[in-house]
C-alpha cells in the first residue's frame, strides 16, 4: 500500500470501521487536514442528517452509561460498551465522572446534552419560542471543540474551500449508506483486501439506520448546515467526488 493516504476520519462517518478494514492508512481525526502536495486523501461521508442523530445519541451514551466497574482494562476491552478503545473518555469518567472533562468546555457541553433528550428534541428547540431554549440548543450545536456534533463534513474540509482547491488530490469519497460498495471500491484502490467479515459488515449497516425526527427537526438541521455540510457536498457535486444521485439523497432521508 501506498504511505502518502491519508484518511480524513469525520466522526460519526464509519471512520473506526473504515480505519479497523485499512489498519496502514494514516488518520486524521478530532482536527482538521492540513493539505500537503505529497499527499492524497480518502473521505467517508454520510447523510448530514443521519450524522447528527448518530453524533447526538454517542455522546448521549458516553454520558448516560454506567461504567460497571473501575477498572480500566476492562472498560477499555467491553464491545457492548459506548466506551470500547476510548482510552481519554474511560480517564476522564474515572477520574472526574464526565466523559469530556479532558476538554476544557467538557463539563459544560454534558450540561448541554443533558437539556436535550433526544436529537429531535434538540432539533426543534433551534427555533423554539423560549429564548433560553433556543440560545442553549444554538450553543451545543455550535461547540467545535467537544466531540461530534458540529464537527461534520464541513467542519473538516473548510466548508468546501478543501475540496474548492485539493479535489485533483482527493482519490476517493466513500458513503455510509453504501458501505459493502464502496468498501470493495477502496480495497481495489489500495490494492488491500477488505478486513471485517460480512456479517460484522451487515451489523453494521443495521445499526446506523435507525432514524426519528419530525418535519421541523428535519428543516432545522438542513437551515443549521446550510452553509457548512451541504455547501461542501455542493462542492463535492462539482467536482464529480460523488454523483448526482449520492447528491440529491443526502438533500432527503434517502
Amino acid at each position: 500500500m501506498k504511505d502518502n493516504y491519508i484518511f480524513i476520519h469525520i466522526g460519526k462517518c464509519a471512520g473506526s470501521f473504515i480505519s479497523k478494514q485499512f489498519p496502514q492508512l494514516n488518520r486524521v481525526h478530532m482536527h482538521k487536514p492540513k493539505f500537503r502536495q505529497d499527499q492524497q486523501y480518502i473521505i467517508w461521508i454520510r447523510n448530514p442528517i443521519k450524522r447528527f442523530v448518530s453524533a447526538f445519541n454517542h455522546s448521549k451514551s458516553l454520558i448516560e452509561y454506567q461504567l460497571h466497574t473501575d477498572c480500566f482494562d476492562e472498560i477499555y476491552n467491553e464491545k457492548s460498551s459506548p466506551y470500547y478503545r476510548l482510552k481519554n473518555k474511560i480517564n476522564s469518567k474515572l477520574l472526574h465522572n464526565c466523559p469530556f472533562a479532558e476538554w476544557e468546555s467538557g463539563f459544560n457541553y454534558e450540561f448541554l446534552m443533558n437539556k436535550f433528550n433526544s436529537p429531535n428534541q434538540l432539533a426543534e428547540s433551534l427555533t423554539s419560542n423560549s429564548k433560553s431554549v433556543k440560545n442553549q440548543a444554538i450553543e451545543l450545536m455550535s461547540n467545535t471543540e467537544v466531540e461530534h456534533i458540529n464537527k461534520g463534513l464541513g467542519w473538516y474540509l473548510q466548508n468546501g474551500d478543501f475540496v474548492k482547491h485539493h479535489h485533483d488530490s482527493i482519490k476517493f469519497v466513500g458513503r455510509v449508506e453504501y458501505i459493502s460498495e464502496d468498501l470493495g471500491h477502496l480495497s481495489k484502490l489500495l490494492g488491500t483486501p477488505v478486513g471485517a467479515a460480512e456479517k460484522e459488515r451487515e451489523g453494521y449497516i443495521k445499526q446506523i439506520q435507525s432514524l426519528t425526527l419530525s418535519s421541523l427537526a428535519i428543516t432545522n438541521i438542513k437551515k443549521f448546515y446550510e452553509k457548512t455540510d451541504y455547501y461542501t457536498l455542493k462542492s463535492m457535486l462539482k467536482y464529480k467526488l460523488i454523483d448526482t444521485q449520492t447528491y440529491e439523497d443526502y438533500l432527503s432521508l434517502d
